[in-house]
């Protein structure tokens, strides 16, 4: 059964500034909800089974400062969900059993003056979708409290890390890595679907290609073509000896590079 207000249930608050609404079992908020309380400033709707959110629901709570969403049955929420509401100082998503994806909810051209409370501890964090949130947190607008309790559950590359462990590459950057060890080592990708023309050379590096080995069924010299494989990756160690030594790159391969750059110089 589901359980809401029916819109237009608070139109003639006009000069309502506080609304608590947790724990009423609430599952669904309808769009135009708020659309008169412009002059709200917090706004409790945590601790309901809520799934979604209408994406423009707080487009006219420009004044809005403070807002807990927390224990929710969310999943995600909608880009730009509070593109209008740069007063905010508080956002509250901790807590949220299956809220997986912190989408891009803020305009990053207009940003926050500053969200000085962002907790989404306790939730099942993908860590690839948060490269907005590193980069926010960089730039001084936005701000993850308990970041040595917030932790990523995928990828699994960042899985089990705590928000205060992880570098800017590390995390806006594994959404470039279509083809990773752990799909490839975990046979999500067949290794007959992977072709020489997937691997670029910055895919073959020291914490794709990592201990334990990715194994050679699955990568074979024959469509790793000389042309991904670079001599600095070689000098650099990134490529190491115990992957040419498995014959994962044939020693024909290697001879055709260094040829090929002794030619260049």
């Amino acid at each position: 059964m589901a359980y809401s207000f029916h819109t237009g249930a608070f139109d003639e608050l006009v000069a309502l500034e506080y609304l608590k609404l947790d724990g009423n079992a609430l599952t669904i908020l309808h769009d135009g909800l708020f659309s008169q309380n412009t002059a709200i400033d917090r706004l409790y709707i945590f601790d309901n089974p809520l799934s979604t959110l209408p994406s423009g629901i707080f487009s006219q709570n420009t004044a809005l400062r403070r807002l807990w969403l927390w224990e929710t049955n969310f999943t995600s929420l909608p880009d730009g969900l509070l593109a209008h509401n740069t007063a905010l100082d508080d956002l509250f998503l901790y807590d949220s059993p299956y809220l997986a994806t912190i989408s891009e909810v803020f305009d990053s051209s207009n940003p926050p003056n500053g969200v000085e409370y962002f907790r989404i501890h306790g939730n099942p964090l993908d860590c690839s979708t948060m490269c907005w949130v590193y980069q926010a947190q960089q730039a001084g607008w936005l701000t993850v409290r308990d970041p040595d309790t917030t932790l990523c559950s995928t990828p699994a590359a960042l899985a089990g890390r705590t928000w205060d462990t992880l570098t800017e590459e590390e995390v806006c950057r594994q959404g470039e890595y279509l083809i990773s060890s752990h799909l490839i080592s975990s046979h999500l990708i067949p290794s007959h679907l992977i072709s020489s023309h997937l691997i670029s050379s910055h895919l073959i590096s020291s914490h794709l290609i990592s201990s334990p080995p990715i194994s050679s069924h699955l990568i074979s010299s024959h469509f790793i073509s000389s042309h991904l494989i670079s001599s600095h990756l070689i000098s650099s160690h990134l490529i190491s000896s115990h992957l040419i030594s498995s014959h994962l790159i044939s020693s024909h391969l290697i001879s055709s590079i260094m040829c090929r750059q002794t030619t260049h110089n």
